[in-house]
């Protein structure tokens, strides 16, 4: 269960590895994989989403922003900052509209109006 991990470090000598601890017993889990950004953001979503580690893992937000499409044409929606990535959500109802995995953002552009 998500809920049982009470930490999750990554290795600072190493980027193809990290290590997350399970309580009660303080067992680590040494994990080594090429892919580990992906790893991460996947195992932070899920232990986010889980009910017992909510507070650990709070979101910031909901942000008022404009999304700007190919098109030109602008769109108000709120961003909520999470521990995996940035949540795009509806203005009126807060349907999740896309979800940006911090793994695949390569640079972020702020314009102020």
């Amino acid at each position: 269960e998500y809920g049982m991990i009470s930490s999750l470090v990554s290795d600072e000598n190493n980027n193809d590895q990290f290590t997350f601890v399970v309580s009660p017993t303080n067992t680590s889990f040494c994990f080594k994989s090429p892919h580990r950004t992906l790893l991460l953001c996947q195992l932070m979503e899920c232990a986010t989403k889980s009910p017992s580690h909510s507070p650990l893992f709070p979101q910031y937000g909901p942000f008022s922003v404009q999304r700007m499409r190919k098109s030109r044409v602008r769109s108000d929606g709120c961003l909520l900052v999470a521990s995996y990535g940035l949540v795009e959500q509806d203005k009126q109802g807060g349907k999740v509209l896309q979800i940006y995995k911090f793994q695949n953002i390569c640079f972020l552009v702020l314009v102020h109006t």
